[in-house]
């Protein structure tokens, strides 16, 4: 599968900050492609309730990697969904990256319908002559797909920052909210955080 380069015109320390046209696992711009636990590099399906791979006895709240024991706050490579799936350079974005993203005064956000004619909605990103669609693919939980058409939500690579036993429960993720789901005639798009046994969408970037 190939994955196209997207330059919204981000820079950090002298590097652009280039996003993969696609979440990993799509076909192509409109497909919203596969669903991810957060640290897990295997997708997961509809009706999925295997066990999540870093769980202790598959308690949600209990982690034998990334966790207050071990104080790792940033995925490693190799538990990385981007890295693993794309490889090359493409890995899951930092928080402070996604930041910039929403940020950078020069990208216009928007929400969109029938994206190129594809019938599709999503968040739009315009910025340095080029695009950027995120198609609202919704989260799985327990094995449930819920807010697809109207919610996404993509993984960073970031543990939460809260300085507790429960901070480690928590992974960092851009969150786009549709219209419809919030009952007004406004959209919105931000930082977050969710739960890492959440199954969520996964964007690449890379600097270069």
């Amino acid at each position: 599968m190939e994955y196209k380069e997207v330059d919204l015109g981000i820079e950090i320390n002298g590097k652009k900050l280039i996003f993969a046209d696609r979440n990993v696992g799509a076909e192509n711009v409109f497909d919203i492609g596969d669903w991810f636990y957060w640290g897990e590099t295997e997708p997961i399906l509809i009706g999925d309730k295997r066990k999540k791979k870093w769980c202790c006895d598959n308690n949600d709240y209990d982690y034998v990697k990334y966790n207050n024991k071990d104080k790792k706050r940033i995925l490693n490579l190799k538990d990385d969904a981007a890295h693993v799936n794309m490889g090359g350079d493409w890995r899951m974005p930092r928080e402070e990256e996604l930041e910039l993203l929403l940020k950078n005064p020069n990208i216009k956000v928007s929400w969109t319908g029938n994206y190129k004619r594809s019938k599709v909605w999503g968040m739009l990103f315009k910025g340095n002559g080029q695009e950027l669609f995120i198609p609202p693919a919704g989260l799985i939980s327990e094995g449930w797909l819920h807010w697809c058409g109207t919610s996404g939500y993509i993984w960073s690579s970031d543990i939460s920052k809260l300085a507790s036993y429960e901070g480690y429960t928590y992974a960092v993720q851009l969150d786009i909210e549709s219209p419809f789901l919030l009952k007004k005639h406004l959209y919105d798009y931000k930082i977050t955080t969710n739960c890492r046994n959440f199954g969520c969408s996964v964007r690449g970037v890379k600097l270069i």
